[in-house]
């Protein structure tokens, strides 16, 4: 119970720690804690992907970081119904080239669903055709912003999911530990010249 607590506080600190998570999160918040099942885009979870509990380590396991991630994408991937292939999340295991293709395509997601369950107005309700114009009008910028606020979650979920990565943080310092070990060199050949 302790260590569930105390990854709910570190993973709040993480959010809180971060401007671009806290103002994603603060523009989110009644969505992360509303629990109503109402009609959406899509069957992912995706604001209950952001909390604590989530996923439990990161691990090739049913509920870990992995398996939890692979099974979201896929489902959203599949949503999209569409003839393209998507990338896959992979595992622990997976090659960097892999785990950059699907980071570059989910962060810069978009979706050709049309969100006309988000419409306002039935068009066939229009008593003539000025009206019928104003309320596609109005349909129109509410799917809009639906699938805005869609997109928008979508690449906030990849974005949260690569900040956590192992396989992202492990490049990150193979990349650093190799820049080091130029600027030594660097610096060797520069004292060897002096």
């Amino acid at each position: 119970e302790a260590t569930r607590v105390f990854q709910i506080i570190e993973h709040a600190y993480s959010i809180l720690s971060d401007p671009h998570e806290r103002a994603w999160y603060d523009g989110h918040r009644h969505a992360v804690v509303n629990e109503l099942g109402e009609f959406s885009a899509t069957n992912v979870d995706i604001e209950g992907l952001f909390s604590a509990g989530a996923f439990t380590g990161f691990n090739d396991g049913p509920n870990g970081f992995y398996a939890v991630f692979q099974d979201a994408f896929r489902s959203l991937s599949e949503e999209e119904s569409s003839t393209a292939k998507f990338p896959l999340f992979g595992d622990s295991n997976s090659p960097y080239e892999k785990v950059t293709e699907f980071y570059n395509f989910w962060t810069c997601f978009t979706t050709k669903r049309s969100f006309a369950f988000k419409d306002i107005y039935r068009l066939k309700d229009a008593p003539n055709g000025r009206y019928k114009r104003a309320m596609n009008q109005e349909n129109e910028k509410v799917r809009q912003k639906a699938q805005r606020e869609f997109v928008q979650s979508v690449r906030e979920l990849a974005l949260f999911a690569k900040k956590r990565d192992p396989r992202v943080k492990k490049h990150l310092e193979e990349v650093e530990r190799q820049n080091e070990e130029k600027r030594k060199i660097g610096e060797k050949k520069k004292l060897e010249r002096q």
